[in-house]
């Protein structure tokens, strides 16, 4: 029982840790959205929400946008590098 209790505890930890570091990721992601959008009155709260969920959208885009770009560059060296090795 003592086991199965500690175990317990550990797994709602390692939940609590978690929500925590996503509070975080929010939380830094909101300092940005304010930073991009100035022109959103903070006080409508609602409206904050609709342009941070918009925000979030955005910067996903961002994200998968960064990833195929380094992708391609990736790619990219590789191609030179077969040329190269082709030469030699």
């Amino acid at each position: 029982r003592g086991l199965a209790d500690d175990d317990r505890r550990s797994r709602i930890s390692e939940g609590v840790e978690l929500l925590k570091s996503w509070l975080v990721i929010i939380y830094f992601r909101h300092l940005s959205f304010i930073i991009y959008f100035p022109f959103t009155s903070t006080t409508t709260f609602v409206r904050e929400s609709l342009f941070f969920c918009d925000f979030v959208d955005i910067s996903a885009q961002f994200c998968e946008h960064f990833v195929r770009v380094v992708r391609h560059e990736k790619e990219e060296k590789r191609g030179e590098q077969d040329k190269e090795t082709r030469l030699i």
